[in-house]
């Protein structure tokens, strides 16, 4: 009896010290970087897209209601921070490094680059992930949470999110980032609208 206790613990103890060496997380990536009053960190949640007055398809309600919210997290680069800068590009690279992220698409324009990552299956995706560094502006990482997404479904999406009227509430930090004035314009308009 001795010997299976001993047994058990041993097993308990490696399963412990493997899992510990898996390294971090994205969840923890956004918690930590969260925290830091040098990122932008904000949440999204996908009720903020305005369907009810819209006739959606059946693909459109399933695009729809398989998104949960989207998790933000931006770095504004500054002559103050390009260390910290290239130091979490390293942090998200070697995250996403991670077999359990498959990559969809990879971007690259002059000094921006992109990747488009997704973790399941094509047909049950949980999780896309879209990061984006520009040399001159900064870093930004958006995970979209949902459940049993489609790859097909996020072209219907973007459809969905442009008929909704969607006018960019709570992306003005991110525009600011990457230099877009119009997502800044857009929100300050539909400001203005609602006073």
């Amino acid at each position: 009896m001795r010997t299976i206790i001993y047994l058990l613990s041993a097993l308990l103890t490696l399963i412990l010290a493997v899992s510990c060496q898996s390294g971090p997380s994205l969840q923890q990536y956004f918690v930590a970087s969260g925290e830091n009053p040098e990122f932008i960190s904000f949440d999204i949640p996908a009720s903020i897209l305005k369907t009810d007055g819209l006739s959606l398809t059946p693909q459109q309600k399933e695009a729809y209601e398989s998104v949960k919210k989207l998790n933000v997290v931006a770095l504004k680069l500054s002559e103050s921070n390009k260390e910290l800068f290239e130091t979490e590009k390293e942090k998200i690279k070697a995250i996403l490094a991670n077999e359990r992220y498959q990559e969809l698409m990879r971007l690259n324009s002059g000094s921006s680059k992109g990747v488009v990552k997704f973790v399941g299956t094509d047909d049950a995706i949980d999780e896309v992930i879209l990061y984006g560094t520009d040399s001159q502006n900064g870093l930004a990482l958006v995970r979209v949470l949902g459940d049993n997404m489609k790859v097909e479904n996020i072209g219907v999406l973007m459809d969905l999110i442009q008929k909704s009227g969607f006018n960019g509430e709570g992306l003005g930090q991110l525009g600011s980032i990457f230099g877009n004035k119009n997502v800044q314009e857009k929100q300050a308009d539909s400001l203005e609208t609602v006073e």
